[in-house]
């Protein structure tokens, strides 16, 4: 909402200074000194006086930063228990027009205009809020259950972070590197005491120098890892669905469509799935995908578990279709505990047992965590919740047609 302040209400004059969207109080007094010559002849010679000399005062009443204000306060919740850390990296970088509580158990927590959570699957959630217009979820998966609630409810916007993507990235280019020099493997025998002759070692590892890479889903993350695969000496191309023939962009990279995917596995050593979890992307990893790859091939997701059906992931890691993987999605998870604080015991990430595989890496889902992922979580968050206040475009919306 944009509205005229009370001085431009008494002074005219005022208006190309008290009509604007940032009411950061920086921006305010830039903006008004750079309108001081044309705003000063709408204002009484008495006003002209004290404001060069000090604060502003008109007829002898002074005016407040509030009168600069465009737009009125927005209350914004944090409904997830234990982000104190989180709450006191943020708040130093939100707008001064947002208030921000947080906790489960806060007596205001309903009366929310934005709601940021996750696990949202509860109707109750959205409509015990009146005032609720934004959800926002702390982190980048939207369940298809979630979406499906706030879709239903056309008043409510929904939208994610993509903090991680740096994190995620480095993930991801850990794991190719491990599968494909089969790091556990010789790293568990010295332990044993037992060097590996050097035959043995070069006939089963893949040097990516030279290699091809195919990403799977060239978002912020895809972009990064595409960056660190050229830095290896990779010649990288992706898929994506936004294009109908292959083009290359500037950096280097060149993308397909869909309908391209069979025809390059062929030629492709490193497969890198970052696809997220839609109706489109579940198990679009066939195992004839698998068959067509080369058998020193290297398979990292990073992306979704039902990217790719466990039972044809795990035979084409045993039967030797494909050298090795990296895996950080999974298709079991601990339920019932806060992951993020607890240790979860005798919870294996699937029905097919992989970790009796010795040409896979396990990561537990830990793609996006890091020592800079709660400052780059804040960060985010920041820029998403001031869009909303100041009546800019809220980036990271959620596009339920594609589903993320």
């Amino acid at each position: 909402m944009v509205r005229k302040s009370n001085i431009a209400q008494r002074f005219p004059n005022f208006m190309g200074i008290c009509i604007y969207k940032s009411r950061d109080i920086v921006s305010c007094a830039q903006q008004l000194f750079r309108n001081l010559p044309s705003c000063l002849s709408g204002i009484p010679n008495n006003a002209r006086r004290d404001f060069a000399n000090g604060p502003l005062h008109i007829s002898n009443q002074p005016i407040s930063a509030q009168a600069f204000y465009t737009y009125p306060m927005l209350h914004v919740h944090y409904q997830n228990a234990g982000e104190e850390e989180l709450a006191e990296l943020i708040r130093p970088l939100l707008d001064p027009q947002i208030r921000f509580t947080i906790g489960a158990a806060h007596p205001d927590r309903l009366a929310c205009h934005v709601l940021v959570a996750g696990g949202l699957d509860d109707p109750e959630t959205f409509d015990s809020r009146a005032e609720l217009t934004h959800v926002v979820l702390p982190w980048v998966g939207v369940s298809t259950h979630t979406q499906s609630l706030v879709k239903a409810r056309p008043h409510l916007s929904l939208h994610n972070l993509h903090h991680n993507a740096a994190a995620t990235a480095e993930t991801a280019m850990t794991l190719l590197l491990c599968a494909a020099q089969k790091t556990l493997q010789w790293d568990s025998a010295l332990r044993q005491g037992t060097w590996r002759d050097l035959t043995t070692v070069a006939e089963n590892t893949l040097s990516l120098a030279g290699r091809n890479a195919l990403i799977l889903g060239y978002g912020a993350i895809g972009k990064r890892v595409a960056q660190q695969c050229q830095a290896f000496g990779m010649n990288v191309s992706a898929i994506r669905r936004s294009v109908t023939q292959p083009v290359k962009d500037v950096n280097g990279v060149t993308q397909h469509p869909v309908s391209a995917f069979h025809n390059l596995l062929p030629n492709t050593q490193a497969l890198i799935c970052i696809l997220p979890a839609t109706n489109e992307t579940k198990n679009f990893i066939t195992a004839e995908a698998f068959e067509l790859l080369p058998k020193n091939a290297v398979f990292v997701n990073v992306g979704r578990g039902s990217n790719v059906d466990q039972e044809v992931l795990y035979n084409a890691l045993k039967n030797g279709d494909i050298s090795a993987a990296g895996i950080d999605v999974w298709y079991n998870y601990p339920k019932g505990v806060d992951r993020s604080r607890y240790d979860v015991v005798d919870v294996h990430p699937a029905e097919y047992p992989f970790w009796e595989l010795d040409n896979v890496v396990l990561s537990p889902h830990r793609g996006g965590m890091g020592d800079q992922t709660e400052p780059a979580r804040a960060v985010e968050l920041a820029k998403v919740l001031n869009a909303i206040v100041r009546g800019e475009d809220v980036p990271n919306k959620i596009d339920f047609e594609r589903q993320y």
